[in-house]
């Protein structure tokens, strides 16, 4: 995002208008030559100082030239946004008029050589942005000839109130976002006021992060302050943001639970009778939260603490598959996270699983049949990174004893699952024969949520052992020991109704 323009109000209106290119019809070039220097000024504009601004009157309807330069100062070019416009101060308020010129783009290589056009008589203001401030200052060069006078504006005139604009927010969705540059506002207070109103969309629920940037050097201010609020009169406030003198910047995050138009309040307590202009680079970050559909192996930015609403993931699952949840933390700090699966209209299948953290990536488990499903996902941790995927699995069990499948002792491993949709009464038989008396291991891993039970049966229907597997990944062993010749039964079904998992089972 380019950086925008102080808050003088003529500037930001004519700045926003070069930037977006919202020009006015063009007045036709004229052949006559104007010969009266009206403006012939030399400006530096940088990262601390971008843009600047000159008044001038034309008497009476006829022809301007204006010639423009930029001359970069710093190891890498810039970029300029130059307008010249009408100013209507019949009212006093003076708004702005008809647009004459708009370049969105004058660098040292494109210059504004000679342009003529016709105007009527009146104010017109000219105004320089530095709209990529790549590496340091440019030095731009302004030249208007014609009939007419400069005008000196600058301070005492309506104009110097700032006028109410809209900020445009740093949207971050993804980890992959985070590679951006975060484009910030340079916030401005001239010596005529302390306080002025800006204004924010913002179309997405989530997390709103504002940042004030400083280099922590005295300044002749005790703090600057910036107020959320959800109306236009600014009375219900949302959030609020403070940095005081000395402080190298401040970070604070606003829960925005519902989207439409906000309004941001700056204001700035001075020094005791100083009158010097201040200003201070502004970020606003808005990570969302609410619904987010999201997609496999792609890392997406969360946010969430204890005064946040849960988020709700939407994952599409096209064939049966094991969903691989994984939560990592940016801080390293304990906490814990409470997640639950819900159906395509939201209708809890699980209920929340308490998880603790202790600074690590986590890792959570379902076994899911085709379908939509949201993912409930609440926890306090602040900023985390969240990404799944999906493994599609495979069931070589039989339905019934009858019908086991045989497992060759001292074989492969035979994979199996549960879904979170089958039922409790639902169960996957093996079996496996010995020739001869032998002492046997059978090794069962699980990544899973909920429970599920392994039991193992002689030919008689007894049962000689058993295991419990339990939340995320899980090992056991059953040994069992001088089993006589005969045929063996293993049992896998979910201990819990919504339980879900994938093994895979070893005899050897």
């Amino acid at each position: 995002m380019k950086k925008l323009c102080r808050s003088k109000r003529f500037l930001q209106s004519i700045c926003c208008m070069a930037v977006l290119m919202l020009m006015s019809v063009m007045l036709s070039v004229s052949v006559f030559a104007a010969s009266n220097v009206i403006i012939n000024v030399d400006y530096t504009l940088s990262d601390k100082a971008s843009d600047r601004y000159v008044f001038f009157n034309v008497k009476e309807k006829g022809p301007i030239t204006v010639n423009f330069k930029v001359t970069d100062l710093g190891a890498k070019p810039g970029t300029v946004a130059f307008v010249i416009a009408a100013v209507d101060d019949s009212s006093g308020k003076y708004d702005l008029g008809t647009v004459v010129l708009a370049e969105k783009e004058v660098t040292s290589k494109k210059a504004i050589v000679e342009r003529q056009e016709i105007v009527e008589a009146g104010l017109y203001v000219a105004a320089m942005l530095l709209v990529e401030p790549a590496d340091g200052k440019v030095n731009v060069q302004l030249i208007i000839e014609g009939n007419g006078t400069a005008v000196d504006l600058t301070s005492g005139t309506e104009f110097d109130k700032p006028l109410v604009t809209e900020l445009t927010l740093n949207y971050r969705e993804t980890k992959k976002d985070l590679e951006q540059k975060l484009g910030y506002y340079d916030i401005y207070f001239s010596p005529y006021y302390d306080e002025f109103v800006m204004t924010a969309t913002i179309d997405k629920t989530g997390v709103l992060i504002i940042y004030f940037m400083d280099d922590g050097i005295e300044k002749n201010f005790r703090y600057f302050e910036a107020v959320l609020y959800s109306d236009e009169k600014c009375t219900q406030e949302v959030g609020n943001i403070i940095m005081f003198t000395g402080e190298r910047g401040a970070t604070k995050e606003i829960n925005i639970k519902k989207t439409g138009k906000y309004y941001i309040k700056f204001n700035v307590l001075r020094d005791y009778g100083s009158e010097e202009p201040v200003s201070f680079p502004v970020a606003l970050m808005l990570i969302p939260g609410g619904t987010r559909t999201v997609k496999a192996n792609t890392e997406y930015l969360a946010y969430q603490n204890y005064n946040t609403d849960p988020v709700y993931y939407k994952i599409s699952v096209k064939e049966p598959s094991l969903l691989t949840i994984n939560i990592d933390p940016e801080k390293d700090d304990i906490g814990s996270a409470k997640i639950a699966l819900l159906d395509s209209k939201k209708k809890a299948i699980t209920d929340e699983r308490y998880i603790s953290l202790y600074g690590d990536p986590i890792q959570h488990y379902f076994v899911l049949n085709k379908g939509t499903y949201y993912l409930k996902v609440d926890t306090g941790v602040g900023a985390y990174l969240f990404k799944y995927k999906l493994t599609a699995v495979s069931d070589k069990s039989g339905a019934s004893k009858s019908k086991a499948t045989n497992i060759k002792v001292g074989g492969s491993a035979v994979k199996g699952y549960c879904l979170v949709s089958d039922k409790t009464s639902k169960a996957d038989w093996y079996k496996f024969s010995l020739t001869s008396s032998k002492t046997i291991k059978i090794d069962i891993s699980s990544q899973m949520d909920g429970d599920m039970k392994v039991e193992v049966y002689d030919s008689k229907g007894y049962m000689i052992g058993s295991a419990l597997l339990y939340d995320d990944s899980s090992s056991r062993t059953i040994n069992l020991e001088k089993l006589a010749k005969g045929t063996y039964y293993i049992k896998v079904f979910k201990s819990e109704s919504y339980s879900s998992g994938y093994y895979s089972i070893k005899v050897k």
